[in-house]
């Protein structure tokens, strides 16, 4: 028989032989692009993640600089306006005490134009008593004199009582513009302190859910990824072995294949032996057949 029948067979095995090698490496690679993959993408999640939580603490950071600007804004606003109801007090005070000053001078005006009205009514009389010839400052002239002059002296009394009840209404006034003035200031430094506490808890409350939020959803998010990245190397083995186990059934069926060929190509081609001239043939190995094969 010829050894050049084995040889297709034996170059379908080096087939099998190669194109496994060449799918094992194929294999190799794509596991290790797979994993290559599922590591980049772990990275790239986790990235995002660190990049979205500094954003969320500069978020929280502007938060809380805006509240203490609003405070600082609302402070501000009080004290300016506590300044103006303060001064606007002031002023009406001030106004207040030119009215006092302006009444005790027309309170003296008025003793002065009354005093003077009744040194001329008193000179009246005495020149009537001098005309009529009776004896001046005695008897009913004296009454008239006496008279006239407590007069004089109730008409002062209301002058100088009217002035101490208009004085006192103007002290009330006085008294009852500080007290508004006080219990205005008072309000609007309460309302500030209220609303800065309030403007400073609600934004405390929004950072804080904010964080806490970003803390969750940071932490679901790299779970996520962790998962994923198991997952990617998982199926990246998975993928191999299924490749492996494929490559290793093709080599198995290539070398059983291969195998048979060149078992199907020595019987094919093995020749017959033909007994020479004058040799007897063995026909009792053959069992009755009647050619002898090498």
């Amino acid at each position: 028989m010829s050894y050049w029948s084995v040889i297709p067979a034996a170059l379908s095995a080096a087939g099998a032989i190669s194109s496994y090698k060449s799918g094992k490496a194929q294999s190799n690679n794509q596991r290790a692009w797979n994993e290559y993959n599922a590591v980049m993408n772990y990275d790239t999640a986790m990235d995002n993640i660190d990049s979205q939580m500094a954003l969320l603490g500069f978020n929280a950071q502007l938060m809380k600089s805006a509240g203490e600007i609003d405070q600082k804004v609302l402070s501000e606003t009080a004290e300016f306006n506590v300044a103006t109801v303060l001064s606007v007090a002031a002023y009406n005070g001030s106004l207040l005490d030119r009215e006092q000053e302006l009444m005790w001078e027309g309170m003296d005006l008025d003793l002065r134009i009354l005093r003077e009205e009744r040194a001329r009514e008193r000179g009246d009389i005495i020149a009537a008593q001098s005309v009529s010839g009776t004896v001046i400052g005695e008897g009913s002239n004296a009454d008239a004199i006496i008279d006239q002059m407590g007069q004089e002296n109730m008409d002062a009394l209301v002058i100088r009582h009217g002035a101490d009840i208009q004085a006192s209404r103007i002290q009330n006034a006085k008294l009852m513009n500080n007290f508004n003035a006080y219990t205005e200031a008072q309000k609007i430094m309460w309302e500030a302190q209220t609303g800065s506490y309030v403007s400073e808890a609600n934004s405390n409350l929004r950072i804080a859910g904010m964080l806490t939020e970003g803390s969750i959803s940071s932490m679901a998010a790299r779970k996520t990824a962790s998962n994923s990245l198991v997952a990617g190397m998982q199926g990246a083995g998975m993928q191999d072995n299924m490749n492996n186990l494929q490559l290793s059934n093709q080599l198995v069926n290539g070398l059983f294949s291969s195998g048979a060929q060149a078992v199907s190509s020595y019987y094919a081609n093995k020749v017959p032996n033909t007994p020479k001239a004058g040799v007897p043939s063995d026909t009792s190995s053959s069992a009755g057949s009647s050619m002898i094969y090498w």
